[in-house]
This record gives structure tokens, C-alpha cells and sequence, in this order.
């Protein structure tokens, strides 16, 4: 709405106090200012916050993500706003208006658009919401996330698939398949990057741990 659609809009008269001041009441609460201009704008002010919702402040909201977090983060928020929040119901309230009974509307529009949602799934979509409530509590159009209690009963969810050690776990050929392809890379690069891959079948050691690994860390190593 445009400056002059919200002071048509706002039907309590704006007056001239005898001490100078100008007021109206808002909702019943009594606002004075030193200047007109001063006035129209908390008016102004109170109306746009009062309209904010969670589709209007997306844009906004997406420009601080991209500078706070990495690219995979925030391009899951804009999938997660596409796919559940644009079209749904509590997307379009006035946050403010927004209460628990919407939140658990808005995860049973989520579990209809993609109804095999797992939990893991919906911790991800929820956490778009949060991190959008969060920004606007910040900007203060609320005071507090109003779905942030949301507690789904244990059977909504799909149970997650359960992971085959096939699935997880590189047999006998295939662990000396890929050392044989390191070796070889080794030869061919002149680096030792790849025999790290040989490490980790050996030690069993984690990503970060094999990535920290010094040469000083290595008993009786003499470089």
C-alpha cells in the first residue's frame, strides 16, 4: 500500500492538541507526536508491520541470507519458500496474526504437497520458517515465533529408510579397485593427496581427521 492508501485507510482523526502536539489513536492507543509528518509516519510505520507477512518479506530476508550463509543454505530456503510457504495459508497472514493452530495447518499443507516427507525432511523446511520468523523478530514486525513449539506426533512422519551396510560400506573389490586408482593418480600427479584415500582404509579415520593430518603426526617419520 502506498503512504496515502494507509492514511485513507486509518479512520481515527488526526488532531491538534492546544500544547502543540498532534495525536490519533491506533487501535484504541493514544499516539502523539511534536509534528504532523512525525505522526503520519508511526501511522505509516504501524500499518506496513502490521501487513508484513511471510511471503512480502522473503525478497528482503533472501538478500541477508545470501550474506550470512553459504549458497547450498540459502538456495534450499528459496526451493523450501517455493514449494510450501508461497502458496500456503500461513504464508500470506500477517505475521502477527499467525498462531500455533496455523503452524500445524502449514505441516499438514506440507505433508499433502509431499506426502512421503520424512522428519529429517521437515526439520529442513521448518527451518527456513524459523530462520524467517527470527529475521522478522529481529526487525521487530513480532515479538516471538509463534509455530516455534510445534511438536508433530511421532506416526506423522514416513519412517526413514533404513541404510543397507552394502549401501554404506565399499566391498573387498571395490576398496582395491579405488586404492589401485589412487596409487595410480599418485604416480601421475606427483601429489600424496591421493594416497589419503588408502589412509582411510586403513585407519578408518574421518574426513576432517584425514584433512588434518600432518606428516609430524606419523611415529618415527623422519622428513
Amino acid at each position: 500500500m502506498t503512504k496515502e492508501e494507509i492514511l485513507e485507510k486509518h479512520t481515527s482523526p488526526i488532531t491538534l492538541l492546544p500544547s502543540g502536539y498532534y495525536y490519533t489513536r491506533i487501535e484504541g492507543r493514544k499516539i502523539q507526536r511534536r509534528k504532523k509528518e512525525e505522526l503520519e509516519r508511526e501511522i505509516i510505520k504501524y500499518y506496513d508491520t502490521k501487513n508484513k507477512t511471510l511471503v512480502s518479506i522473503f525478497p528482503n530476508f533472501l538478500e541477508c541470507r545470501k550474506i550470512e550463509v553459504a549458497d547450498t543454505t540459502w538456495k534450499k530456503d528459496i526451493y523450501n519458500f517455493n514449494t510450501y510457504i508461497e502458496n500456503s495459508k500461513m504464508g500470506n497472514m500477517p505475521l502477527v496474526d499467525i498462531r500455533l493452530d496455523d503452524g500445524y495447518a502449514f505441516l499438514n499443507h506440507c505433508k499433502k504437497i509431499y506426502p512421503e516427507m520424512k522428519q529429517k525432511y521437515w526439520h529442513c523446511v521448518r527451518g527456513t520458517v524459523n530462520n524467517m520468523m527470527q529475521y522478522a523478530i529481529d526487525r521487530s514486525y513480532i515479538t516471538v515465533n509463534p509455530i516455534l513449539n510445534i511438536k508433530p506426533k511421532k506416526d506423522f512422519f514416513e519412517p526413514p529408510t533404513k541404510t543397507r551396510d552394502a549401501d554404506t560400506v565399499f566391498s573387498h573389490s571395490e576398496a582395491i579397485a579405488v586404492t589401485s586408482l589412487a596409487e595410480k593418480d599418485c604416480e601421475a600427479t606427483h601429489k600424496a593427496e591421493p594416497l589419503g584415500i588408502i589412509v582411510l582404509f586403513n585407519l578408518g579415520l574421518r574426513d576432517g581427521e584425514i584433512c588434518a593430518l600432518k606428516w609430524c603426526d606419523i611415529e618415527e617419520f623422519r622428513g
